[in-house]
């Protein structure tokens, strides 16, 4: 009898090219998490036909899916010469109906009166809008660097704006509901010498900032049934040792209000993962599909005077207000989360240690702009 030890355990993840052309991961795409959560999920056909005994009379299984779950740290790709370095969660991330591309980031004298998606016009070069905030804009496919005092201006929206220095590029992630867009990744979950494959696996992902704490991502994957097989576990995985960046110093912004007291802040993609039955298929299911998003920013911090800060009118008026924030200062490893178009629906009270505070909930609203995760 060999035991197994849930600690000796090894998960590689590899984007694929095509949506279900398997793709076969190696060493090199080795993802550091703590220990997953990792299920089969069947569906059954009961034959419940009339006859003399009472006894069941067993089930077929009709197909099979596979979950995983996968907590990583939230970080940069520790490369502090190139900033649009791609960190080693990707292929999870691009697998929840996300793209990940270089993302110019501008900063402006005021960032708001734009319309996302439109396109950014500077001096010599454009781009798409993809975020903003009250002092930046974050454009897709920008042609080039921005620089200082350019009048840049939507061509939707004719709205005008100064930069007030240089362009900057990230590596960023942004939500697509364009099916032809949306990628998926086979996951190499070796459990102590048995290898479970998950195979055209898409899902969805959580947030977690936590002061003073490691910032973290909660992936909830679900992949298409391969038989588990006897097999020895990678020996050299290569995986992203460096440390995360602490949740300290994150310079918060609520629409012009900085808060204080910020003692956690979460973002749910709140996507809708499910299996795409076909009598077509031989396994009885042909796809993961993602067929909705219903994003939820969650904030908990000190309440301050309502002259200041007053979320109950941000309710009534329905007022849509961006949302940023950034932890970590060293380049390569710094991580920047911008919700463009927040919209606040509850603002309850909560005590924390005899501190009256906030727990924020929001909705992120958009067109695929629900919001930005990006690493520099």
């Amino acid at each position: 009898m060999s035991t197994k030890y849930t600690r000796r355990s090894v998960i590689l993840a590899k984007l694929q090219t095509t949506y279900g052309t398997p793709v076969v991961p190696t060493e090199a795409n080795a993802i550091l998490c703590l220990a997953p959560d990792f299920g089969f999920d069947s569906k059954t056909t009961q034959r419940e036909f009339m006859r003399a005994s009472f006894s069941n009379s067993g089930f077929v299984v009709s197909s099979r899916r596979q979950t995983i779950g996968v907590t990583v740290e939230l970080k940069g790709a520790d490369n502090a010469v190139d900033p649009v370095a791609i960190p080693y969660f990707d292929p999870l991330t691009q697998s929840c109906s996300m793209i990940g591309a270089s993302i110019t980031v501008i900063p402006v004298s005021d960032g708001l009166g734009f319309t996302i998606g439109e396109t950014i016009t500077g001096t010599l070069n454009h781009g798409i809008l993809a975020g903003f905030t009250n002092m930046y804009l974050f454009l897709k496919a920008a042609t080039g660097t921005f620089t200082s005092s350019e009048t840049l201006t939507g061509s939707l929206s004719d709205n005008t704006t100064t930069s007030w220095g240089a362009s900057s590029l990230r590596y960023g992630y942004y939500p697509t509901s364009d099916e032809s867009l949306q990628r998926g990744c086979d996951i190499y979950y070796y459990m102590d010498g048995i290898l479970h494959k998950v195979t055209s696996a898409r899902g969805s992902f959580s947030l977690d900032f936590t002061s003073g704490a490691f910032p973290s991502a909660k992936f909830q994957m679900t992949g298409l049934m391969v038989m588990p097989t006897d097999m020895v576990n990678p020996t050299n995985p290569v995986y992203a040792l460096h440390q995360p960046p602490l949740c300290v110093s994150a310079g918060m912004k609520i629409g012009n209000f900085t808060p204080v007291g910020v003692s956690k802040a979460s973002l749910d993609s709140g996507l809708n993962v499910v299996a795409k039955e076909d009598m077509q298929d031989s396994d009885g299911l042909s796809a993961i599909s993602i067929t909705k998003r219903d994003a939820k920013l969650s904030l908990t911090l000190d309440v301050d005077t309502l002259s200041n800060f007053n979320p109950q009118n941000i309710i009534t008026a329905g007022t849509l207000t961006p949302v940023s924030w950034s932890v970590g200062s060293a380049n390569g490893n710094r991580v920047h989360l911008v919700i463009p178009e927040a919209q606040l629906e509850s603002a309850p009270y909560e005590d924390i240690d005899g501190r009256v505070a906030y727990t924020l909930n929001f909705v992120c609203t958009g067109n695929d702009s629900d919001f930005l995760i990006m690493t520099s």
